[in-house]
């Protein structure tokens, strides 16, 4: 839940469950609260349907060397890249969902 002070101080926000699409919609709910009499149309909450158009951005994933910076490979000799060389991580997309 948040308030009119949030959206106007930029605290709410929508993520976005991610498909690819670029049509989404999100349900908003306004109630009132007031310690002076409101007439009978504002003393229950509203929904409306907020349908709209994004743009989603695929960017690429980013790659973590848990050991630094550095790899080192000798001449002629075979290394296997698994999670204790480098790691991958996409805030689009669930890490069990990656492939490389």
């Amino acid at each position: 839940m948040f308030t009119l002070l949030d959206m106007v101080n930029c605290k709410a926000c929508f993520i976005h469950d991610g498909p690819e699409d670029t049509s989404d919609q999100l349900v908003l709910e306004v109630s009132v609260t007031a310690l002076v009499p409101m007439p009978a149309c504002l003393r229950r909450s509203q929904n409306d349907l907020l349908p709209f158009q994004g743009h989603p951005v695929s960017d690429p994933p980013g790659i973590i060397f848990p050991r630094g910076s550095l790899m080192v490979f000798l001449e002629h000799t075979q290394k296997p890249l698994g999670p204790e060389v480098f790691q991958a991580y996409d805030l689009d997309s669930a890490c069990e969902g990656l492939a490389f």
